[in-house]
């Protein structure tokens, strides 16, 4: 698998290759300091990024992990924060796809309505970031893609879809 994968990337950076074990456990440590002082929001977003350089590798989220990142969640719903709010949410699907968010009609119309804030402000990077993680939320196949690590079948399939 991880061969395939390695003559797939044809660009000057191949993370099998340019992420040394010393880079892997800096990383492991600065996740590990993340949980221990339950710092969620950079617990997810550093498990997300280490997650799509190697979907395989072993993250320890446990039950722990999910309530405090959960937690983090709810605090965005409960203050209608719904940029952070939806950024939130993206990181934990693409963790775990099956993961169930309980997201419901008021969390979909907050998050639309940071899109039109978004549109209506003319802030195009803002609302392509909004559109990019309403997507992934809407979109379990996309999500599950992440998460494995199979991006670029995704899109190939997608793109013989539309043809």
């Amino acid at each position: 698998k991880k061969e395939e994968e390695s003559k797939e990337i044809t660009a000057p950076f191949n993370p099998e290759k340019d992420i040394a074990s010393d880079d892997w456990q800096g990383m492991r440590e600065t996740l590990k300091g993340a949980r221990n002082f339950e710092y969620w929001w950079s617990f997810t977003q550093l498990a997300v990024e280490m997650k799509i350089l190697d979907p395989d590798f072993e993250l320890g989220l446990d039950n722990n992990a999910w309530q405090g990142m959960r937690k983090v969640l709810e605090g965005y719903r409960n203050n209608e924060y719904w940029g952070d709010f939806a950024w939130q949410a993206m990181r934990m699907k693409i963790l775990d796809p099956n993961f169930d968010l309980g997201l419901d009609d008021n969390d979909w119309q907050g998050m639309k309505k940071r899109l039109e804030k978004y549109r209506n402000n003319e802030n195009w990077g803002d609302f392509a970031s909004q559109a990019m993680r309403m997507k992934i939320l809407a979109s379990p196949r996309l999500a599950r893609a992440l998460s494995e690590g199979k991006i670029k079948k995704y899109f190939k399939e997608a793109s013989k879809k539309r043809k």
